[in-house]
């Protein structure tokens, strides 16, 4: 099984905040069968993770599963809060997609409304090749209130 949206690496966002917690997470992942997890730390302006920190982070995170022989492989990603700049820091190398290789890129809206933009952008991502996945959809008050305002992506 994979899991393409966990927030395990330590120290950068709500999720793991150290090393032990990282390795307590991936031992239940493989306890319930998870081989693979995409690690997809927020980048929003709470928590600024460009890319070159994730591929430090998940490295570190390796360092664990070999030092810990663990079975289970842990690829690059993340969740990002959608703004008007983000093909623009996707194009300077800034934003990863999820398991850094891939063409789906994880976008977040924020909690209380849809960004009057959102469509457009969504539309401009895809010209470039890329999948949106809006991640939580379920809390955005916008899309409780108006369910139907998905079919519009």
């Amino acid at each position: 099984m994979i899991d393409i949206h966990c927030h395990i690496l330590p120290g950068i966002d709500d999720g793991a905040k150290t090393s032990g917690d990282t390795l307590t997470m991936l031992k239940s992942a493989i306890d319930e069968g998870i081989t693979t997890i995409t690690a997809t730390p927020h980048h929003n302006p709470q928590f600024n993770n460009e890319s070159p920190l994730i591929l430090k982070k998940v490295k570190e995170v390796q360092n664990i599963i070999d030092e810990h022989q663990l079975p289970i492989e842990v690829l690059p990603g993340q969740e990002v809060r959608i703004y008007g700049d983000l093909l623009k820091e996707f194009s300077e190398g800034k934003l990863l997609t999820a398991a850094g290789t891939s063409s789906y890129i994880l976008i977040e809206f924020p909690s209380n409304h849809v960004p009057a933009y959102a469509k457009e952008l969504f539309y401009n991502i895809q010209l470039e090749g890329l999948q949106p996945i809006l991640v939580h959809p379920e809390r955005n008050s916008g899309i409780i209130e108006n369910p139907d305002i998905l079919f519009d992506f």
